[in-house]
């Protein structure tokens, strides 16, 4: 399994934009061939945290199968 945490502090004019764009392409990401999750969140602490959560089945894995 590959996990990966993206954290981004972004500007607050620029939160809606990010967030409309990164969130356009959730869907199309979870459908990719080893995508076991990808989530988008915002921090309860600062609206201007966001974060990716992905998890991914390594390749070679996807090929022995």
């Amino acid at each position: 399994m590959i996990l990966a945490i993206i954290r981004m502090k972004v500007p607050s004019e620029k939160r809606m934009e990010l967030s409309q764009t990164i969130a356009s392409l959730v869907d199309p990401i979870r459908a990719e061939k080893g995508c076991k999750r990808y989530d988008f969140c915002q921090s309860m602490e600062d609206e201007n945290e966001l974060c990716l959560l992905t998890e991914w089945i390594p390749k070679r894995t996807l090929w022995a199968t």
